[in-house]
């Protein structure tokens, strides 16, 4: 969560992928709206994994950057339902 508003971030390591989920249909680059928490949740992640001795899960997510999904339910107006998507985006994903 920053700036009162709540998003997701899944780590898929199989697929090689970090993902965004936002509700919010805000454009901008994932710097701008999202600063470097995405960047830093991913770097912790990697930490994590080799502390736990799981190298080759921590190198397949090494150098993945997050990327926000596009999803067709997006929108501009919400202002105070960020929590209940994302607990809709985590039942669904």
């Amino acid at each position: 969560m920053q700036t009162n508003h709540a998003y997701v971030i899944c780590f898929n390591i199989k697929r090689r992928r970090i993902d965004i989920l936002d509700s919010s249909s805000a454009r901008g680059s994932n710097t701008l709206r999202y600063g470097n928490v995405p960047d830093t949740i991913a770097n912790m992640m990697v930490t994590y994994l080799q502390a736990k001795g799981l190298t080759g899960k921590a190198s397949r997510l090494q150098k993945v950057k997050p990327n926000r999904l596009v999803m067709k339910w997006r929108d501009s107006n919400n202002e105070s339902d960020y929590g209940i998507f994302c607990m809709r985006h985590m039942e669904t994903y």
